[in-house]
Parts: C-alpha cells; structure tokens; sequence
C-alpha cells in the first residue's frame, strides 16, 4: 500500500491534492478488512449472489 500511495503522490503537485490522497488513503485503510473478517465479506457477498431476484446469474464453483 506505501508503494501505491508514493505513486499517487507522485501524481500530485499541489499540497491540496496531496492532503487529499493522504486522507482518502487513511479513510480506505480503516475500513480493510483481513483473515476472518474478509472471509467473511467474500462469503456474504457470493451467498447474495446466489440469492432469488438478485441478478446475479454467474455461479461460482
């Protein structure tokens, strides 16, 4: 993620700009999720998938 962020900054001239990317980069970092908890999303997400009435025609295996 460090390295991600020294490329976007790297794109950013203006100290505005920059406090924006830095900004958004904390915001994004408090809301990931790892291990468990990420699992957990992913399963969520596919078991609504596979709901009725979703939409979602792809089946995962």
């Amino acid at each position: 993620m460090r390295r991600l962020q020294r490329l976007c900054l790297r794109a950013a001239d203006q100290p505005a700009e920059i406090t924006q990317y830095l900004e958004t980069f904390e915001r994004l970092r408090r809301m990931a999720v790892y291990g468990v908890a990420a699992r957990a999303l992913i399963v969520k997400a596919i078991e609504a998938l596979h709901r009725p009435g979703s939409g979602g025609g792809a089946r995962v295996p």
